[in-house]
């Protein structure tokens, strides 16, 4: 065969073998639009009706689905509502990592949740393997259940949001649990103290709005409502006990705590109000009060618990309450 035909067939090899390469390493196009979630978890319910809350499965549905509803869909691209046993764990944690497809993703969440010690370890490492540990240093961590009682982890939330390195695109989460807004959080790495002979294993993401956001206590403001910052995150959860859904509110005529979510929603997706206005109409509406910080949900409260004591708790919003949902 003719060299100058072996070349050329040679050359055209590389360039073939070049180009599927190239196409292996192509990462998709992230799409533009607005991604939604919500998620009504199941799990632990029974508390509730054995502790004096008996409505908190009907109300708890009554609020998910209105929620759902009022998420424009001609706004939203994808805005999905998952309910009884379709709140597991495997697919919260892929619609998490789901929403580094879109620019902007947010998340409404109604669980059970508490908080859980894990552990930094400080390891003496012999000849490159892992010998025994030294120290074992305990971090708080935070996680909520799914329908089957399985935990959702921050760490875990926190290990998918902190591979999109242009930043976590979920700017507005509102869990609606127990505790998981008791601190904005720190991230724990894992690093070397001297090589090669200690190892630091840190636990990863100690903080359900650092989870999710991937902003720490030094970004992001402690009180969004009455300071916020001019992030274009924010996290609004329960420090300590997270009052029921079907909880009364005295002097409201009736109204309870879903009430406030739902009107919390419809001011936001239907009227375009900024997170701290709807905050305010809501508590106008179902508190009968001017604005969110006259509410017993900013001020705080206490409850006894059946079999746990008296709690308390008090609503936390974290980073910008000045931004708006799109809408």
């Amino acid at each position: 065969m003719n060299r100058i035909i072996v070349k050329a067939i040679l050359v055209s090899l590389l360039l073939l073998v070049f180009s599927m390469s190239q196409l292996v390493n192509v990462k998709a196009v992230k799409a533009s639009g607005e991604a939604a979630a919500v998620f009504r978890s199941t799990g632990g319910l029974w508390w509730f009706e054995q502790s004096g809350w008996p409505n908190e499965d009907d109300v708890s549905l009554d609020v998910a689905l209105r929620v759902h509803g009022l998420f424009p869909l001609s706004v939203y691209e994808l805005c999905n509502y998952y309910n009884d046993g379709m709140v597991t764990k495997d697919i919260i944690l892929t619609l998490i990592e789901d929403a580094a497809d879109f620019d902007y993703a947010t998340f409404f969440i109604f669980a059970n949740g508490v908080n859980r010690t894990f552990y930094d370890v400080i390891y003496y490492v012999v000849g490159g393997i892992y010998g025994y540990p030294l120290y074992y240093i305990p971090v708080t961590h935070y996680q909520f259940y799914d329908t089957y009682d399985t935990p959702i982890i921050d760490f875990e939330i926190g290990e998918i949001t902190r591979h999109q390195y242009e930043g976590s695109t979920i700017h507005f989460v509102f869990l609606w649990t127990c505790v998981q807004a008791n601190e904005i959080g720190s991230y724990h790495y894992s690093y070397w103290i001297y090589y090669p002979y200690y190892f630091y294993q840190g636990s990863g993401a100690a903080g359900m709005p650092l989870a999710w956001t991937l902003r720490d206590y030094t970004q992001m403001s402690s009180d969004g409502y009455a300071s916020p910052d001019s992030g274009s995150y924010c996290f609004i959860g329960f420090e300590g006990f997270g009052m029921p859904l079907s909880e009364n509110i005295s002097d409201s005529g009736g109204k309870n705590y879903g009430d406030f979510v739902k009107q919390f929603y419809y001011y936001t997706l239907r009227e375009g109000y900024s997170i701290n206005q709807a905050l305010d109409k809501a508590s106008q509406g179902v508190f009968e009060v001017e604005r969110f910080n006259q509410t017993t949900l900013y001020s705080g409260y206490t409850r006894y618990l059946p079999g746990l004591g008296w709690w308390s708790g008090k609503m936390r919003v974290y980073g910008n309450g000045n931004n708006y949902l799109p809408h």
